[in-house]
């Protein structure tokens, strides 16, 4: 007998289960290039808190980073209707249906704002966290988790507020399938703030004044704001083994000597290996950073991740 059956793939009991929870106004938003949480990061609020600090802590070009904006203090449903066509005998039929759109109000600086509106035209993925904290996510066969596709992300730039309100920034978030809300969603209660996991600031890397020969004079000042960090990371940060230093023609690594701090330039001393400095070919341009910000956390110096920049021998 041949023929076309899809009656078994339409409709499903409707009983209520065990655990149902209702999705909440959304207090985080967390875009992400590609990561997936494995099933055993999200057996558990624990196991979950644990991965997503790795993640936060990713280096900014990483598929894998998990990005954190600021807590949405009032969200506004924008979801459109469902479009529907009509017959003139009263026949009614569903054209289009609409993903969920949102618009989410925040109090921030003008810095933060601006980081914010770096996202715009974002057409990732993105976690989200409500308002009674729990994480909601697309769960997979393996019990995995990745974010929901993002239609439009999009922040407007600063801008003056006036004397009857409260200056709020309005991000608006629009998902990109209404269909990944149908089934196949993950949910997991946390039972930890994540606004107190650590989230990472970029430090732009510069010199303080010219070179002495293979000794240099580097300081770090927050993007933005401008804010030297020497004060507060003089100790963390006069190591050798939190930086970095490489040939941009060939990527070979070369030996950092000493790094120590200098008082009265705010800087740090950075001392590349003499007999290397000397073999290096004039314009040889060398890149100075910053390891990354996971490992910089392992070693007790958080929240920052250097931007780098390239020195060139004279």
């Amino acid at each position: 007998m041949s023929g076309i059956n899809v009656c078994a793939t339409l409709g499903g009991n409707t009983g209520k289960g065990q655990c149902d929870v209702r999705m909440a106004a959304p207090a985080f938003i967390m875009p992400t290039k590609g990561k997936t949480f494995s099933g055993a990061d999200l057996a558990s609020s624990d196991a979950f808190k644990a991965a997503l600090l790795i993640a936060m802590l990713a280096i900014r070009t990483s598929s894998s980073k998990v990005f954190l904006f600021p807590k949405a203090r009032v969200v506004e449903d924008n979801t459109a209707d469902p479009t529907f066509g009509n017959l003139s005998d009263g026949y009614e039929e569903l054209l289009n249906e609409t993903a969920p759109g949102y618009t989410l109000q925040s109090v921030v600086g003008v810095c933060l704002q601006q980081a914010m509106c770096k996202f715009n035209g974002w057409a990732d993925k993105v976690f989200i966290i409500d308002k009674n904290n729990i994480l909601w996510y697309i769960e997979n066969a393996d019990k995995s988790g990745t974010g929901f596709s993002v239609g439009s992300l999009f922040t407007p730039a600063p801008r003056f507020g006036n004397t009857a309100n409260v200056a709020t920034v309005n991000t608006r978030l629009v998902f990109g399938a209404v269909d990944e809300f149908k089934g196949g969603i993950g949910a997991l209660k946390l039972d930890f703030d994540v606004t107190k996991l650590t989230n990472t600031v970029d430090v732009v890397l510069s010199e303080k004044q010219a070179a002495v020969a293979n000794v240099l004079k580097i300081q770090g000042l927050v993007a933005c704001t401008g804010v030297n960090i020497y004060s507060a990371y003089k100790a963390g940060l006069g190591n050798i083994a939190r930086w970095y230093a490489k040939r941009l023609d060939t990527g070979a690594a070369l030996t950092i000597t000493s790094v120590s701090g200098d008082d009265a330039l705010e800087s740090f001393t950075f001392t590349l290996d003499s007999t290397q400095h000397t073999a290096l070919p004039s314009a040889t341009k060398v890149e100075i950073g910053l390891v990354d910000p996971a490992t910089l956390n392992t070693a007790g110096v958080s929240g920052i991740e250097g931007v780098s920049f390239v020195y060139t021998k004279p």
